[in-house]
């Protein structure tokens, strides 16, 4: 897949996958990947790049750099906190400043994801590729993420001043439990 776009391009994801997907991105380094670093933002992300395959980083904890490649075209899906160890059957706490391979959590979903990516002839179709196969994934999952943990995240984004017992006051929920839901 080739590309003229923009470095970094955001895509809101239809509404079937708003409850797990923040949203989805492109992002095309052309520079050397050592020049620039990925700022931890407490997500967690799928990320795939052709020659790579299908990754999940997990919560960052310092910055990261980009893969050793000469050029990289990433797709990728940023996720609601909770929402992709939801998706994956994996523990946010296991995940912590790491980048793991897919097909070790879900090997079908690494499949598909490659293959519809691998043959799309541009990022926008890219994008939908993945989003459609997402959109199919979680719909075989019985529930959607924990609600006390996004709740838990809006006040926490949206107060600076805000305490974990302030809000898992207003979650309605212990500290204690407002934690392990966390991990």
């Amino acid at each position: 897949m080739t590309t003229t776009a923009p470095d970094y391009v955001e895509v809101r994801p239809p509404r079937a996958l708003r409850a797990f997907v923040e949203r989805f991105w492109v992002h095309r380094v052309v520079a050397h990947p050592a020049e620039r670093r990925l700022l931890p933002d407490g997500r967690m992300h799928l990320v795939w790049i052709a020659e790579l395959g299908l990754r999940v980083a997990g919560p960052a904890q310092a910055p990261m750099s980009h893969p050793r490649m000469p050029e990289i075209l990433a797709i990728g899906a940023t996720f609601h906190p909770g929402a992709a160890p939801y998706l994956l059957r994996v523990r946010a706490s296991e995940l912590v400043d790491q980048r793991v391979h897919v097909d070790t959590l879900d090997p079908v979903l690494a499949r598909d994801v490659d293959d519809a990516l691998s043959a799309a002839p541009d990022p926008r179709t890219a994008v939908i590729a993945l989003a459609l196969l997402l959109q199919r994934h979680v719909g075989r999952l019985p529930d959607a993420p924990d609600p006390a943990v996004r709740r838990a995240v809006a006040l926490l984004d949206g107060d600076a001043r805000a305490t974990v017992s302030d809000v898992a006051a207003k979650a309605y929920i212990s500290e204690r439990e407002l934690q392990r839901r966390f991990a």
